[in-house]
């Protein structure tokens, strides 16, 4: 199933103060700065890259007006570790870096840790411990981000089609990959050329 799409090559976020959220993603990820593009004298945004994993960040400042206290607390950016123990180690880091990140925490689909940028916009980092499935399942929680449970079909007025009306016996599911065996989320890098902005979402 599927249109072709092999990868997500870039997430776009936009931010209250562009060179604070610059050094804050810098920081944290260990990116690097390699683009930047300039719409009539005016810096439209920027292009952060992980050269191991290959994906791209873009940061824009708000347009004029908009308000930043309407991205606090927003998930748009959630990245895939290979390990537990990765999980952990990252919390640690952002700890020593000053942070206050919230877990490593448990849920059905295995543990993550949270940590808000600047503007308040929350990251997370993911590590997936549940077999693959592209079953339906609903999550509900508590007003504290606790989970309460979980249910089977969902609530939305969605065509049938759209949703998996089963989740699979533990026979038909597929044994879950090691760290090792993983599929590489990169892919080759695209040189510079004029489609670069339309390349990292502009």
């Amino acid at each position: 199933m599927g249109i072709g799409v092999s990868k997500v090559a870039a997430v776009s976020l936009q931010v209250s103060d562009l060179d604070r959220s610059v050094r804050w993603y810098c920081d944290v990820l260990d990116l690097r700065l390699v683009r930047e593009f300039v719409v009539t004298e005016e810096l439209w945004g920027v292009v952060l890259l992980d050269t191991d994993a290959e994906y791209a960040l873009v940061l824009q400042p708000l347009p004029p007006g908009a308000s930043a206290a309407n991205l606090r607390g927003s998930r748009p950016v959630v990245l895939a570790v290979d390990s537990r123990g990765c999980v952990e180690d990252i919390a640690g880091r952002l700890r020593r870096l000053g942070l206050r990140p919230k877990g490593p925490l448990t849920d059905p689909d295995g543990v993550l840790v949270d940590v808000a940028d600047p503007d308040g916009i929350l990251l997370r980092f993911r590590y997936v411990t549940a077999p693959a499935s592209t079953a339906f399942r609903g999550v509900t929680y508590d007003a504290a981000g606790t989970i309460t449970g979980t249910y089977e079909h969902a609530r939305l007025s969605t065509p049938e089609r759209l949703v998996p009306d089963r989740t699979p016996p533990v026979s038909d599911r597929p044994p879950e990959a090691s760290a090792a065996e993983q599929p590489h989320a990169g892919g080759e890098l695209p040189q510079a050329s004029q489609g670069d902005r339309g390349r990292f979402g502009g």
